[in-house]
Order: C-alpha cells, then structure tokens, then sequence
C-alpha cells in the first residue's frame, strides 16, 4: 500500500473521524456529486535523503488534508477530528512504519459563493511532516 492508502484507512477507522466527515475523505480532488462537508487530501512531496554511499531507509513526506464545509465551526470539526487521530503518530499504520507523524500548521481559508447563491465554503487545511520507513532499491 501507499503512505497515502495506509493513512486513509487508518483515518477511517476512527469513528471520530467519520462522524466528522462522513465517508468522504478523497484524494485529490472531490466527486463532482459530493456534497459538503469533504476532506480531499494530496502529496506535497517526498525527500528520500541520500548519502555518499547509499539512499537511506527513511523519507520524509509532507500531506495537506483539506477540510471544505458550509459552516466555519464543522470544518474546524473535521480538521481537529483529523488533528487529533494523526498528530503524534508513531509506529505502523498498515504498511508504513512511521517515525513520526506531526502536524505542522494549521490554516483557514474561504471560497466565496458561486454566482446565484449565497453559501460560502470554509475550509481548513492541515499539513502533514512524517517521517515513514522506505525501502532502498538495490543496485
């Protein structure tokens, strides 16, 4: 499995979360029939460090969770849901042995009501420092 898999299925045994965000926790980008409130979640990047003889057995990876909803409070809901189950997280979850699962920063933002309506989208967005087991490709 992917970091991003493993994560995914880890968030979504926690009742918590689910209670928080339903079952729509997608990576990317929405479904274009879902209806708020959604999670959508990506990959901001991978570092796999290297040294003078070899790659190394960890990287590190950086995730942003998105949390879109109609109301402020319910997309603070969701990202405290989710703040709370990953932030701290060591060990395995699923495939991925992680060192360390932080959050770095937490951010809000919204999206103004689309022509016609007056229902504004807030968000809030998570990001995510890990430090995770990889394994080294042999030469």
């Amino acid at each position: 499995m992917t970091i991003e898999a493993d994560l995914f299925t880890y968030l979504t045994a926690s009742t918590a979360v689910t209670a928080a965000t339903g079952d729509k926790i997608r990576p990317l980008g929405a479904h274009e029939n879902d209806a708020l409130p959604y999670v959508v979640y990506e990959r901001l990047s991978t570092d796999n460090p290297i040294h003078l003889l070899a790659g190394t057995t960890r990287a590190n990876t950086r995730l942003v969770y998105d949390c879109y909803a109609t109301t402020y409070s319910s997309a603070q809901s969701m990202s405290d849901a989710i703040y709370n189950r990953l932030h701290g997280t060591r060990g395995a979850v699923g495939s991925t042995a992680f060192d360390s699962i932080f959050v770095e920063n937490k951010f809000d933002d919204a999206i103004p009501p689309a022509e016609g309506s007056d229902q504004w989208t807030y968000v809030t967005s998570l990001t995510l420092n890990t430090w995770h087991a990889v394994t080294v490709p042999s030469s």
